[in-house]
C-alpha cells in the first residue's frame, strides 16, 4: 500500500465520543490528533447528537482524512442505551458520508487483534499499545481516544497485509 492517507478513527458514544486522526506517509505512520467529543447528559438527546455531528463535520473540515473508522457497536444490556448508541453511531456515520470519506466498521475485538494481538486486551494494553506505536509514551490520552486511534491503526495494518 503505497498511498499517503489520514483516516480518523471514531469510538462512538453519547457522553464521549473519542476521535483519533494518523496518517501514513512514505510508509511512515504518524500521530496528528486526537481528542473527545463530549456532551453533557443535562442536555437533550437531539441537542446531544447534534453537538457530535456538527463537531465531528469541523474537525473533518480541518483535517480533511479520506477514511473513516468507526468501532462497530457493541452489545449493550440496557435496550434505552442502545438506542441512543446506535443513534450517536448514525450521526457520526452520516458526518462521513457528507464528507465523500471510505467508512470501515471493525469490531472492538478485531481492533484489539490488530493492535495488542489479543481480542480480549483491557483498555490499558490497548493505550500502551497505541502509544508504543504512535510514539506518544507520555502522552496522556483518554481511553476514549486510544480506542479511536487503535481503530485507525487497525485500518492501515488490515490493508497493509493485503
Amino acid at each position: 500500500m503505497d498511498n499517503d492517507v489520514i483516516i480518523i478513527g471514531v469510538d462512538p458514544g453519547l457522553s464521549k465520543t473519542g476521535y483519533g486522526i494518523v496518517a501514513r506517509r512514505r510508509g511512515e505512520l504518524s500521530y496528528i490528533a486526537s481528542g473527545v467529543i463530549s456532551t453533557s447528559s443535562r442536555k437533550s438527546f437531539p441537542l446531544r447528537i447534534k453537538k457530535i455531528y456538527r463537531e465531528l463535520r469541523e474537525i473533518l473540515k480541518e483535517y480533511n482524512p479520506g477514511v473513516m473508522v468507526v468501532e462497530e457497536a457493541i452489545y449493550v444490556r440496557n435496550a434505552k442505551t442502545a438506542l441512543m448508541l446506535g443513534q450517536a453511531r448514525g450521526v457520526i456515520l452520516l458526518a462521513a458520508i457528507e464528507s465523500g470519506l471510505v467508512v470501515k466498521e471493525f469490531s472492538p475485538a478485531k481492533i484489539k487483534v490488530a493492535v495488542v494481538g489479543n481480542g480480549s486486551a483491557t483498555k490499558e494494553q490497548v493505550n500502551y499499545m497505541v502509544a508504543n506505536i504512535l510514539g506518544l509514551k507520555g502522552k496522556n490520552l483518554a481511553h476514549d481516544e486510544t480506542d479511536a486511534l487503535a481503530g485507525a491503526i487497525c485500518y492501515l495494518f488490515q490493508n497493509e497485509r493485503r
